[in-house]
C-alpha cells in the first residue's frame, strides 16, 4: 500500500458504509453487521475497513478511517451522513479535498 499512496495523491477516494449481506444471526437477534471503507475507485482497492455498531456511528468512525489513508492532495467522496464539520476539517486540515452529498 505504501507503494500505491503517491500515485493516490490525485485520485478520489470513496468513503462509504455498507451493511454486510446475511450477517445478520436470527437465533441471538443480532442485526447485520455494518462497515465502513475507503476505496480507491481508480485503482479498484480498498484501502482501509473499520467495522461499526450501526449506520450513525459511522458518523464518528469517518475521523478514525481518514488515519490509515492519504489524506494530501487526495479527493474524498462521502454521502449524506458524512456531511460534518469535523470531517471535513480533519481533511481539510491535512491537505485534501472532499465532495459531500447533501
Amino acid at each position: 500500500m505504501e507503494g500505491l499512496s503517491g500515485k493516490l495523491s490525485s485520485e478520489l477516494i470513496a468513503i462509504d458504509g455498507k451493511a454486510l449481506l446475511h450477517s445478520f444471526d436470527r437465533a441471538s437477534e443480532q442485526s447485520h453487521l455494518h462497515q465502513l471503507s475507503a476505496f480507491a475507485s481508480e485503482q479498484g482497492l480498498c484501502l482501509a475497513q473499520l467495522k461499526v455498531d450501526t449506520k450513525s456511528n459511522e458518523i464518528t468512525a469517518v475521523p478514525e478511517l481518514l488515519g490509515f489513508v492519504p489524506i494530501e492532495g487526495t479527493t474524498f467522496s462521502l454521502d449524506a451522513i458524512g456531511c460534518q464539520k469535523k470531517i471535513a476539517h480533519k481533511i481539510s486540515l491535512n491537505g485534501g479535498h472532499y465532495l459531500m452529498a447533501v
